[in-house]
C-alpha cells in the first residue's frame, strides 16, 4: 500500500519531464537559427515561486536551484560569462542545491524589469525577439515538449502564468488549452500549445541544454527514488497517463 501510495505522489507532484516529442524535420523557415535576446532569455529562466523576491536576493542574486537543475545552473553561469564577460559561479550546497550571485547583473535586471513587488513589467519585452528569447527562457526551465509540434510549460505557484498566456496569444498561437491544479498543493497552472514555426527555431536552440536538464530530472526524481519493480511501474503508469494526456490535446486541436 504503501508503494502503491508513492507512485501516485509522484505522478502529481513530479508529472513527466521526459521529451516523448519524434525528431521534428525543420523547413526552410524552422530551419533558421534564432538569436537570444540575452536579458529577456534569463528573466525566463528565473524563479520567481510566490514572488521573484521571496526567496531570491534583489541587490545581489541571479538566482536558485533544485538539485536536479545543476546542468541549467552551469549553463546560466556559463551564458552570463560569455554574453556579459562577467564572472558568476554556481555555490553548490550539500544537498544539490545551488545559488548563482552577481550583483552588477542582478542589480541590472531587477531595477530594469521588475517593480517594487516583483513584478515583471511585460510591456518591458516590447519585441518579438524579446518575447520569443523570454518564451523560450520559460520553455527551458518550465517546459516539455510532448509530441511533433505540441508543448507544455508548467509553473507553481509563480506569476508566470499570466506572462505565459499574454506571450502565447502575441506571438499568434492560436492552439492553446489552460489548466489550473485547483485543490493541489503547490498550485500549479499548465499550458499545452502548438508551437508556431517561429517558436520552434527559438526552441531549437536550446535543444540539447533542454535534454540535459531532462536527464538530470529523471535521474534526480525517479531513479534515485525509486529502484527495480517500483520503478518500472511508476515509468508505465506515467506513459500511459501521458499517451491519454496527449490523445485528447490532439482531439482539441484537430481542424
Amino acid at each position: 500500500m504503501k508503494q502503491i501510495l508513492i507512485l501516485h505522489i509522484l505522478l502529481l507532484i513530479f508529472p513527466s519531464n521526459k521529451n516523448f516529442g519524434q525528431v521534428i524535420t525543420h523547413d526552410s523557415a524552422t530551419a533558421k537559427i534564432a538569436k537570444l535576446d540575452p536579458d529577456t532569455f534569463l528573466l525566463g529562466t528565473f524563479s520567481d515561486y510566490m514572488g521573484r523576491f521571496r526567496y531570491v536576493d534583489r541587490e545581489s542574486q541571479i538566482d536558485r536551484y533544485y538539485p536536479y537543475e545543476k546542468p541549467l545552473a552551469h549553463f546560466v553561469e556559463k551564458f552570463i560569462l560569455d554574453e556579459y564577460k562577467i564572472k558568476a559561479e554556481a555555490k553548490f550546497q550539500e544537498g544539490g542545491h545551488s545559488e548563482i550571485f552577481s550583483v552588477k547583473l542582478a542589480q541590472k535586471l531587477h531595477t530594469q524589469y521588475y517593480n517594487d513587488e516583483g513584478v515583471l513589467q511585460l510591456q518591458m519585452i516590447d519585441t518579438n525577439q524579446k518575447k520569443y528569447s523570454y518564451l523560450t527562457g520559460i520553455y527551458y526551465r518550465y517546459g516539455n515538449h510532448l509530441k511533433e509540434n505540441i508543448y507544455s510549460i508548467r509553473v507553481v505557484n509563480s506569476m508566470k502564468n499570466e506572462d505565459v498566456y499574454q506571450l502565447l496569444k502575441r506571438l499568434s498561437c492560436d492552439r492553446i488549452i489552460y489548466r489550473f491544479n485547483r485543490g493541489y498543493i503547490p498550485a500549479a497552472t499548465v499550458f499545452y500549445f502548438e508551437a508556431t514555426p517561429e517558436m520552434l527555431q527559438y526552441f531549437k536552440v536550446i535543444e540539447i541544454e533542454k535534454k540535459n536538464l531532462q536527464e538530470s530530472y529523471e535521474k534526480v526524481y525517479v531513479d534515485s527514488l525509486l529502484k527495480g519493480k517500483e520503478a518500472l511501474k511508476f515509468k508505465e503508469m506515467r506513459t500511459q497517463n501521458d499517451s491519454e494526456l496527449i490523445s485528447n490535446i490532439e482531439y482539441f486541436f484537430k481542424d
